[in-house]
Order: structure tokens, then C-alpha cells, then sequence
């Protein structure tokens, strides 16, 4: 016996039938993966705004960094001069002169010694020195300057062995005879 579709209650019936299997059928094939693609994409938004604040911090720590690195600037180029990444004799040595002449000593001698550069078996962190000996003459306050100025010149030096000798009866003149280093960056 078939069911009389002209009743009102079997049209209900199968309304209501043929409704919850087209819901099921499209909640299978066309919702499921509708929902599954906004799942993804909202695992994704987060995902990326995750990153976005990541960058944002770093981009922000960058700026913090470049700030801090421009205030230092100017220390950092004292840092390199003390300790240059070359021996830079010449210079040194011109230094030492300009040295002099400002406190007027007279420099007798100047001898920059050879300078033996190593290998480097610990990486970029290997420093050498070379030697430099200096004669020179003038009076004890004259003499007294040219040690203040060298000692507060911008490089590192080694002050190894520092005489102080009376030069005939001329009174107040005096030879000065250092034997220091002066180290580098290698």
C-alpha cells in the first residue's frame, strides 16, 4: 500500500523527510567542507597575526637597536682607535712626533721595530703588538708632558722600560728613553 500524497499530513511527513535528506546530503558534500575551509582559514588568520605581532616586536627591537647604535656611534669609533685593526706604524709614529713638537721635546730617535704578524688559531679575536723605542731630549716639565700626552694618546700603548738620564751640564736638560708597544687588531 502506497502512501496518499494528496493528504496534508503525508505531505508534511515527506516534506519534512526529504528536507532533513537534503540537509544531510548538502551538510555532507557542500557544508562539511565549507566549514572545514573556514577552520583553516581561521587557524591561518591566527597564524598570521602570531607573525605579525613576531615582526612587529623584532621590527621594534631593530629600531630600539639602531637608536642605542647611533648614540654609541661616536664610542665605537674611540674603541676602534684604541686598539685599530691594523698596526698602522706610520701613524703612530707621526703621532708620537706631533706629540713632541706640542710639548717641544726633540725627538733624537724613533725606531718602529718589525712587526710579525701570527696566525690566528682562535678565530677573529687574535691581537698583536709590535715594538717602538723613542729618544728624546728636553727639560724635566717639557719631558713630564710628552709622557702625560703619550700616556692619554687615543691608543693602547705599553709603556715597557722608561729612563730618564741628565745630558752633560746644560742645566735642566734631560734624555727620556722609552721602549714600549703599541698592540692592534690582527
Amino acid at each position: 500500500m502506497l502512501p496518499d500524497f494528496k493528504q496534508e499530513r503525508t505531505q508534511q511527513i515527506t516534506t519534512i523527510a526529504l528536507t532533513l535528506a537534503a540537509l544531510s546530503f548538502f551538510g555532507i558534500f557542500a557544508i562539511n567542507p565549507t566549514l572545514s575551509t573556514i577552520t583553516r582559514l581561521n587557524k591561518e588568520l591566527d597564524d598570521s597575526k602570531f607573525v605579525e605581532e613576531q615582526l612587529e616586536r623584532k621590527i621594534n627591537n631593530i629600531s630600539l637597536l639602531q637608536k642605542s647604535f647611533t648614540q654609541i656611534q661616536d664610542e665605537v669609533f674611540y674603541a676602534t682607535d684604541a686598539i685599530p685593526v691594523s698596526a698602522e706604524a706610520p701613524l703612530l709614529a707621526a703621532q708620537i712626533q706631533a706629540l713632541a713638537t706640542r710639548a717641544n721635546v726633540s725627538i733624537i730617535s724613533l725606531q718602529v721595530f718589525e712587526i710579525e704578524l701570527t696566525k690566528a688559531n682562535e678565530g677573529a679575536n687574535s691581537y698583536n703588538s709590535f715594538s717602538f723605542n723613542i729618544s728624546a731630549r728636553g727639560s724635566s716639565k717639557e719631558l713630564i708632558e710628552f709622557m702625560n700626552l703619550l700616556s692619554n694618546m687615543q691608543r693602547i700603548l705599553t709603556l715597557d722600560v722608561v729612563s730618564l738620564t741628565k745630558t752633560g751640564s746644560e742645566g735642566d736638560v734631560f734624555q727620556l728613553n722609552i721602549n714600549g708597544s703599541a698592540h692592534f687588531k690582527n
